[in-house]
Formats: C-alpha cells, sequence, structure tokens
C-alpha cells in the first residue's frame, strides 16, 4: 500500500532508471478506504522502511474488479484518476461502485524513461463502469482508449457526460439505460459501433465516415437530429440502427448499401430525407414503419424483398415498379402515398401478404404476375382510389377485407377457390364473379382444402354492379349481408344443395348445375328456380348462363362484345355436371392502310368447332361483320372477300356485314375498302352477334385507324366512354361523319388497292 493504493509490483528493465513497474491490484476492492482515487505515474516506495525511497516503479495496469466486483460492494471511492502512463485497464475495474460520481482516464502508455507518448491503443473491458448508479461524467479525451466493450457504461443512469479519446474506434454495446446521457465528443474516428448508445439521449448531428463494421441497436431511441454515413463502407444497416429517433431529420446512407435491416427507422416521425439507390436489394420488418414526414422517397426497382411492415405508414409515393421481389411481407406498403403498383414481371411472387397494400388512398392502378395465387387478409382494404387490377384465373384464397375498398370492376373468373372471406370483393363494381371449383385435394395424407360458403359476412355486400354469380358445387352456404345491396345481381349458378342462405339478394334467378331442384325451390320461395339444362333463350325468362364469351341484354337479342371472342370459353353439361371448354372463336389479324390510295385491308379468322359451340350456347345466329363509318360512299361494288368458303358480304346503310355461311371450315376473311370521293372513310374493326334485327345492333368496337400511340380523332369519342379493358360502344345511326386516315397499322401481310 503506498498513500492508500495497494500495488503489485513487477521487477522489470522496461522502463531504464526505474525498477519495474506496478498494477493497481484487487486488494482495493476489499480494504481500501480513499473516496478520491488519484493514482500516481510512478509509485515511490521505502522498501526497508529507512525512510528513504529507494524503489520507483511506473504504473502502467489497473487490474480487473480493482475497485468493483461482478456483485454488490461497500466501495467509498468518489472519484477516480487513471494517468497516462497506464496501458491496459482490466475489466469490472469499478463495477458496482455505489459512491463513484467522476472519472478521468489518460491512460495512454506514456514512457517516462523516454517521454515518448501515446505507445499503447487501451481498450475499456466488459463491464467496466456496470450499475456505477452516481457516475456522471467520464473524461477520456486526453487518453489513447479506442475501444469500449459490452457493458461498459450500462445502467449508469445519472451519466450524462462522456468525453471519447480523440482516436475512439471501437464502441460495443457501451450504454444502455444511460437516460441521462446527452452529451458525448466527436465520434467520427469510429470504425466500428455494436450496440452503442441505445437508449441514451445524446443529440446533435452524427458523422461517421470510417465505418466499416456496424451492428445492433447503436443509435436507437437517441435525440440526435441528423447522420451521415458518406464515406463509410458499410453495405448494411442492421436491425433497429436509428429507431425510435424521434428527432432525426436526415440520413445520408452509403450508396453501396444492400440491405435495410428490420425496425432500422422505425417511428423516426420527423425524417424527411434519406437517400435510396438501386443498389437497395432488401429492406426488413418495419424498416420505415411510421415515417410519416418522408418527402420524395421512391421505393427502387432494385428490391428483392420487403419485410413486414417495411414502409408502413412511411410517407412514400409515386409509382412503385418492381420486376424482382419475391417477397412483399404483411402491412409493407399499407398506409403509404404511392399511386400504382407495378410487379406483374415478379414471377417468383405468389401471394402481395395481410394488408400489403392497405389504406393506400392515391393507389389507382395494379399489375400483379400471373403467379398470383392467395391474395391475404386486407391486402387492398380501404385503397379507395384503386379502379384497375388484373387478377388471374388461378387464384385460390381471397381471405377477410382483401378488397374492400377499391372501385375496381370487370368480370373475374377463378378455376378453384378455397378460401373466400368476409368482405372479400365488398363493395367493389365486379359485374361477374366465376368460380369453376371449390377444392383442392391434399398431399401427402393431408386434408382436401374446400370451399363450402361465402363466408361469415357480407363478402359481396354493395357490390351494386354484380349481375352474375357462378358457384362451384361444393358451396351451399352465404353468410348474412352477403348479398346485402347486390340489387343488379340476375343470375346465380350454384349447386342444388345451395340452401343455408343467412340474407338473399333483392332478386336474380337461381340455376342450378344438377336436375333436383326441390331443395332450391323451398329455400328461395319466390325466386326462378331451374336446372341449367331447361334455359331457353327465346322462351324462358331468364338466359342460358356461361361465361367468357357473352353479355346477355334481352330476351330476344344477345350482344357480344368483340374483345370475348379472342378468349377460351366454358360450358356446363347439366346431365353429367361436366365444363367444356372451347378454343377462342376469333383471331384479329389487323388491318392496313395505304395514304396513297386512300386502301384499307383488314382480315379475321375463324374456329369453326368453337364458333358451333357458341352458336349452340346463345340459341340463335352468330354474325361478324366489318364496319365502315361512311354511308354517302358506300355501296356493294365498294367492297369485296378473299374468302372462297361460303361467306357472303351485305352493304347497306353505311354498315358492311360478313354472313358467315352454314357450310365452311376453318377460315380466314380479307375485305378492303376504296375511297370513292374526296373525303376520307374510317374502317372500324368489329364484332358483335344478333338474333333480331340488325339496324338496332350496338357495335362492339376494337379499336380505330391510327397508331395506338396516337389514334385519329374520330367523330364517335363524345359519344363513347372508356374504360381499362373495356370496348368502345355506339350506335350505328349515331356515326356517320367522315374521318380521313392517315396513318395505320401493318396487319395483314398481302392486299390488293
Amino acid at each position: 500500500e503506498v498513500d492508500g493504493i495497494h500495488y503489485t509490483f513487477k521487477t522489470t528493465d522496461a522502463y531504464p532508471g526505474y525498477d519495474g513497474t506496478a498494477t493497481v491490484n484487487t486488494e482495493n476492492r476489499t480494504s481500501g478506504t480513499l473516496t478520491n482515487v488519484v493514482i500516481p505515474e510512478i509509485v515511490e516506495y521505502d522498501s526497508d522502511d529507512d525512510g528513504v525511497v529507494d524503489k520507483k516503479y511506473v504504473v502502467t495496469e489497473v487490474a480487473s474488479e480493482a475497485f468493483g466486483k461482478n456483485g454488490t460492494t461497500n466501495s467509498p471511492v468518489v472519484s477516480v484518476f487513471i494517468p497516462k502512463t497506464v496501458k491496459s485497464i482490466g475489466a469490472h475495474v469499478f463495477r458496482g461502485c455505489p459512491n463513484l460520481e467522476t472519472v478521468t482516464i489518460e491512460a495512454r502508455g506514456y514512457n517516462p524513461s523516454t517521454g515518448e507518448d501515446y505507445t499503447a491503443e487501451v481498450k475499456l473491458s466488459n463491464a467496466e463502469f456496470y450499475q456505477c448508479y452516481k457516475l456522471t461524467s467520464v473524461d477520456m479525451s486526453k487518453s489513447n482508449v479506442v475501444e469500449t466493450n459490452n457493458y461498459c457504461f450500462h445502467y449508469c443512469s445519472e451519466l450524462h457526460t462522456v468525453l471519447f479519446s480523440k482516436n475512439i474506434k471501437k464502441i460495443n454495446s457501451s450504454f444502455r439505460n444511460n437516460g441521462k446521457l446527452t452529451t458525448i465528443s466527436s465520434i467520427e474516428t469510429l470504425t466500428s459501433i455494436d450496440g452503442g448508445f441505445y437508449g441514451s439521449k445524446i443529440s446533435g448531428d452524427i458523422k461517421l465516415p470510417n465505418l466499416t463494421h456496424f451492428e445492433g441497436q447503436a443509435f436507437r431511441g437517441t435525440n440526435i437530429t441528423s447522420v451521415d454515413l458518406s464515406g463509410s463502407s458499410i453495405t448494411a444497416l442492421p436491425s433497429y440502427a436509428f429507431a425510435e429517433c424521434y428527432s432525426l431529420t436526415s440520413a445520408i446512407i452509403p450508396n453501396e448499401i444492400s440491405s435495410i435491416g428490420s425496425n432500422a427507422f422505425q417511428n423516426c416521425s420527423k425524417l424527411t430525407s434519406v437517400n435510396i439507390t438501386d443498389n437497395l436489394k432488401t429492406v426488413g420488418g418495419s424498416a420505415f414503419e411510421g415515417c410519416s414526414a418522408l418527402v420524395g422517397v421512391v421505393v427502387p426497382n432494385s428490391l428483392t424483398s420487403i419485410g413486414d411492415k417495411g414502409f408502413y405508414g412511411a410517407n412514400v409515393s409515386g409509382d412503385l415498379v418492381l420486376n424482382n421481389v419475391t417477397y412483399i411481407g404483411e402491412s409493407a406498403l399499407r398506409g403509404t402515398k404511392i399511386t400504382s403498383v407495378d410487379i406483374s414481371s415478379c414471377t417468383n411472387l405468389t401471394e402481395i401478404k395481410a394488408y400489403a397494400f392497405a389504406h393506400n388512398g392515391n393507389l389507382t392502378t395494379v399489375k400483379l404476375p400471373d403467379t398470383s395465387t392467395a391474395f391475404r387478409e386486407g391486402a387492398f382494404n380501404s385503397c379507395s382510389g384503386l379502379t384497375s387490377i388484373n387478377i388471374n384465373r388461378n387464384v385460390t384464397v381471397i381471405e377477410n377485407s382483401a378488397f374492400w375498398g377499391p372501385k375496381f370492376g370487370g368480370d373475374l373468373v377463378f378455376d378453384t377457390i378455397v378460401t373466400f372471406g368476409t368482405h372479400a370483393l365488398r363493395e367493389t363494381n365486379i359485374t361477374s364473379l366465376v368460380i369453376l371449383n371449390g377444392t383442392i385435394k391434399g398431399e401427402n395424407g393431408a386434408a382436401d382444402k374446400v370451399l363450402t360458403s361465402l363466408n361469415t359476412n357480407a363478402s359481396l355486400y354493395g357490390c351494386t354492379k354484380l349481375e352474375i354469380l357462378v358457384l362451384p358445387e361444393t358451396v351451399t352456404t352465404a353468410g348474412s349481408n352477403t348479398f346485402t345491396n347486390c340489387n343488379s345481381l340476375k343470375y346465380i349458378v350454384a349447386s342444388e344443395n345451395f340452401t343455408s342462405i343467412s340474407s338473399k339478394p333483392a332478386k336474380a334467378d337461381i340455376i342450378i348445375r344438377g336436375t333436383d331442384t326441390t331443395a332450391l325451390q323451398n329455400t328461395w320461395t319466390g325466386y326462378t328456380v331451374a336446372p341449367f339444362s331447361e334455359f331457353d333463350p327465346a322462351t324462358a325468362g331468364t338466359k342460358t348462363i356461361y361465361y367468357g364469351a357473352v353479355n346477355a341484354t334481352d330476351s330476344t337479342t344477345t350482344f357480344v362484345e368483340f374483345d370475348a371472342f379472342d378468349k377460351e370459353f366454358s360450358s356446363w353439361d347439366a346431365t353429367t355436371n361436366t365444363e367444356t371448354t372451347y378454343a377462342p372463336i376469333f383471331e384479329a389479324q389487323g388491318y392496313s392502310t395505304n395514304d396513297e390510295k386512300n386502301a384499307i385491308a383488314t382480315g379475321f379468322s375463324i374456329t369453326k368447332a368453337s364458333l358451333d359451340a357458341y352458336k349452340s350456347l346463345i340459341g340463335g345466329e352468330v354474325n361478324f361483320g366489318i364496319v365502315i363509318f361512311n354511308p354517302k360512299y358506300l355501296s356493294d361494288g365498294s367492297f369485296f372477300t378473299t374468302n372462297e368458303d361460303g361467306a357472303i358480304l351485305n352493304a347497306s346503310g353505311g354498315f358492311l356485314m360478313v354472313d358467315i355461311g352454314t357450310e365452311y371450315s376453318n377460315c380466314a376473311l380479307s375485305v378492303q375498302g376504296f375511297n370513292s370521293g374526296n373525303s376520307g372513310i374510317e374502317l372500324v374493326f368489329a364484332g358483335f352477334a344478333y338474333t333480331d334485327d340488325i339496324t338496332n345492333a350496338d357495335i362492339f368496337q376494337k379499336e380505330y385507324v391510327g397508331t395506338e400511340q396516337t389514334p385519329v380523332s374520330s367523330p364517335m369519342v363524345s359519344k363513347v366512354t372508356r374504360s381499362e379493358g373495356t370496348l368502345y360502344t355506339t350506335t350505328i345511326a349515331s356515326v356517320c361523319t367522315p374521318v380521313e386516315i392517315t396513318t395505320g397499322k401493318d396487319g395483314l401481310g398481302e392486299y390488293t388497292a
């Protein structure tokens, strides 16, 4: 013991002029009495007690647990000074010292023999000041402490100031529950941080240009205002790195960042800017959740994965195009400001998960991959502006509220659905819903997945434009409010056991896919109930129901959209309950124009087997036509056909019709038009079917003359409403103004002008 401090001496010639080195030893922990410990650079010692100093030792080390220990201690130490000669500081040196308030560390390996300074890189080992509840400040500004290790300052609840060495390189998980820590010196020299300042209240602007290693919750919950990592060589941000930094306004991350960990910026509610480049591949769960102040941040095309809640509530905007993503997690883009989504190229993506795009009021258009098979709960819930989305027929699962809120319309056809949840398509604008099969066979002994019900509540509530509903035979139940406000529903095709109905539509004819109508007639009292095979379009009060090719209107005229002819369609055999699928009837071959001669040519081919089946389905003849909107110059002699297989041309009143004769095989037709005067003519390529007077027929226009990018202006524009995937519609008699042809598409390959 020298001046109240206990040492262990070691004889060495490492320091010429001195007898050796001194280590502050562990005896201080049990027998120390000093409150203010000032460790000297040199210990002078009277070895023979003759009153004359005869030994001198350089203090180079503070041993582990010198003043503290792993457990309770009654050490009276209030303050400590560690001199510049110290090269090594052990673990737990001050751990659990209940009275320690201030510490000054100048340890840097100073050599008193030579005057050489900063000869040692000093490290603070594990739990150095752990649970020093009264510790307020640590000054290492004159030291060469390059590293603080795990738990070093944990639970130092009164600690408010830490001044680091100017050469600090590594901070491990050193600070936790340091709620009063507000002041640190510059840490720009750091090359590694792991855990760092989690839970402290340090503030200001952080710059780390030399960082090579970044792990843990380094700045979670701090009061920093900005972070600049430019110049660093890190390629990933760790989980919770800046989570709950409520004062953080900007973050600059290296362009090489390919991964942002889960919760990295979670709830940084004042964060307005963060640079995200096309090098970013993965965004972890909740990485930007709650970043509501972000401005101008666009999700990059390079992403392959967005974790659960990755951008939940973040103010990201614009058109989202992703070509390589394989995972979009639950609520991943919920509540953002994106306007469109195109993931159609992401063929490895099979399901967009629960609430993935929910509550996106600005979202209008979604393009999905053909591989999509499942829409989990609330996937597009409350996307009130969504009017365009492609939902393929391979989907098997539509969970609760998946599409409650969007206003997209059109016809939905599914090969197999085994889950159809509450509010699944509530308040959409769909016009028909066809579910062909309700069973997926279980594999390896697993039970079959079977759709037996339109779930418990409101799955089709408020679908005011729904006209046709085709259900698989497995469905026998519809829950409460399933059909509430489905006021346009005309036909329901269902099993003869579709008898458990909590609420019925206001009107609909019930067509069963079997022959026994007894149960349904008892359940559906007041409704027209009949088997599929009994419906004759000419006499019945309802139409034969089929899908994929027809829109039925009244009992005398059946109109078909041209667009539907180039798709497969199906029918049922009522006696065997089997489905037959037919190839497309019609294949358009395009059209051409010759500007010098004002010539027009167009063509199409027809599959006889499909056409015959189709004619049988609608109970009437089918005619295809080409319409010339220029009655003044139209005459029988102006047009002719190259077909030699039973087709007849009729031309009258501005309308050219091609009748398909009864004796024909698969055929191709080509028609050419000529301008008979100075005014131009307009060719519209159209298809229609009818069983009544053609003068009342509506034409469903395929396309009009011009290029796809710049179509020629037409007098029918003011008469026509267009929506995505829907054809133009007009009445023949209402369009008669000539339009000069200026350009067109090249489609036939051969024609004679």
